[in-house]
């Protein structure tokens, strides 16, 4: 098993939680929370969340639909 695969199996800890009176303070917290973290750990809560939305099938490969590129023409 990969680190990621070992990362992403593991719960989020919802027993740590912290009250703020001040929405700035909050956004401040959440700020310096992200900074203290590396690289592999933000992707990895990145991956986390993209997990979370879309959810993860090993079968599935590729885009899940269509994309078409269309040019406009200049107003």
């Amino acid at each position: 098993m990969s680190r990621m695969d070992e990362i992403l199996a593991n719960r989020v800890d919802r027993t740590v939680i912290t009250v703020f009176d001040d929405p700035e303070d909050a956004k401040q917290a959440e700020r310096d929370y992200w900074r203290s973290c590396t690289p592999e750990e933000r992707l990895t809560a990145l991956e986390m969340m993209r997990r979370n939305v879309y959810g993860y099938d090993e079968n599935e490969q590729g885009l899940r639909g269509v994309f078409e590129v269309v040019e406009r023409k200049k107003s």
